[in-house]
């Protein structure tokens, strides 16, 4: 593996999670310059099966929704249930800075992974744990996911799509990328504490938890309004709207300052008559014909296409961004500029663009596409040296399903 220089270098930090939320967290970790050696089961993480979600056309290796999670990261594949594969763990352990996991309470007690038992063998390691809807409470236990404990419970569901339409359409992990970036923060904060007190503490981050906080602005007007499903015929403002252009295109407009930028979008769109109509003059009159409002500015919309408009609001400087599938986003010049996305090549020769962890540091440049997410147990025969144990012992370990090795 190329060498990942950041300021976390010299860090080791120890991964026993599936799916997405917790990995994040220690791919941000891993993009900083931490070691970060991934546990995987000797039966496979079932993320590995994500591409299935996409069709026959996705690569099970070789994809690059695997270095979103995985990139720059090592992995050894253990079987924690033999008391062999447990040792290997704790030898881990006995060298780490951080210890993250998402495993339920049960597997965790099961396993002897608890905050309470690690924290207990390891003082100064800071533990970061990621659930669904916390540690306390009746629920606590319950199994989460991005769709169920971020979409459903959080509370975004409801305010997706028209009033009595079916719920919405979601993209995957939406809720596990925020909840793991949350958790990598977190984590941050335990090192540099520790570098006080001489103690590691522990870290979590709860999917429930992340959507509170992310839809806080509907949630503090819930105080006060039942804040119902809006609809773009009648949003909260018809300046913060997604409007459709003559061929078809779509383009969304934010206009925070309606009393100075209404006239100008207006003379954009050749009606510049439009802000003198009673109905709409003063924030009140604008608020309460919202729904009459988008209407006059949708027939505006209307009479140019998308790249036109680019052009006449792009030389107003009015806010505003066109609405790209995914597939324009791979071709989208920004975005490459600014190594949003970055391409990674495989063994094989074949390239993919995959996106970069949404924060840099200037000192050491974009660090997520340098490695390729590992394959199941590419490391553990390195590893496994590293810790002192010889190829034979490797060797009847894998043959007895206690570790799994890679062959190439």
């Amino acid at each position: 593996m190329k060498k990942v220089h950041g300021p976390l270098e010299g860090y080791l930090a120890i991964e026993c999670a599936s799916y997405m939320a917790g990995p994040v967290a220690t791919k941000v970790l891993a993009d900083f310059g931490a070691r970060v050696i991934r546990i995987e089961p000797v039966t496979g993480d079932p993320s590995r099966g994500f591409n299935r979600l996409f069709g026959p056309k996705c690569p099970s290796e070789n994809n690059t929704m695997n270095e979103t999670l995985h990139g720059n990261k090592e992995n050894i594949s253990l079987n924690l249930k033999t008391e062999e594969g447990a040792a290997i763990m704790r030898q881990l352990l006995d060298k780490a800075d951080v210890f993250m996991t998402n495993y339920t309470i049960p597997t965790l007690k099961h396993l002897h992974i608890t905050y309470e038992e690690l924290h207990e063998q390891y003082p100064r390691m800071v533990y970061g744990y990621v659930n669904g809807l916390g540690e306390k409470g009746k629920d606590a236990g319950r199994p989460g996911f991005d769709i169920t404990s971020y979409w459903s419970r959080g509370g975004v569901f409801s305010q997706l799509g028209d009033p009595g339409s079916e719920p919405m359409a979601i993209t995957s992990g939406m809720g596990d990328n925020p909840t793991g970036i949350s958790l990598a923060a977190g984590i941050l904060a335990a090192l540099i504490e520790r570098e006080k007190t001489g103690y590691g503490d522990k870290v979590t981050a709860a999917l429930y938890h992340t959507a509170i906080w992310t839809n806080n602005m509907e949630l503090c007007a819930s105080n006060y309004v039942d804040v119902k499903r809006g609809s773009r015929r009648l949003p909260k403002s018809a300046f913060t709207n997604t409007y459709c252009a003559s061929d078809g295109r779509w383009l969304t407009i934010c206009l925070m300052r309606p009393d100075v930028e209404f006239p100008i979008l207006c003379e954009a769109g050749e009606n510049p008559e439009l802000p003198k109509d009673p109905r709409f003059i003063g924030a009140t009159n604008m608020f309460i014909n919202r729904g009459a409002l988008v209407e006059e500015i949708s027939k505006m919309f209307a009479k140019f296409t998308r790249d036109e408009w680019e052009v006449r609001l792009t030389q107003r400087r009015l806010p505003y961004e066109i609405h790209q599938t995914f597939k324009e986003i791979l071709h989208d010049q920004q975005a490459l500029d600014n190594e949003f996305l970055m391409p990674v090549t495989y063994p094989n020769g074949s390239v993919g663009l995959a996106p970069t962890i949404p924060v840099k540091l200037a000192s050491y440049g974009t660090t997520s596409a340098l490695n390729y997410a590992a394959l199941q147990g590419e490391q553990t025969v390195d590893i496994m040296r590293e810790l002192g144990y010889s190829d034979e012992d490797i060797a009847r370990m894998d043959a007895e399903n206690k570790v799994f090795v890679h062959k190439s």
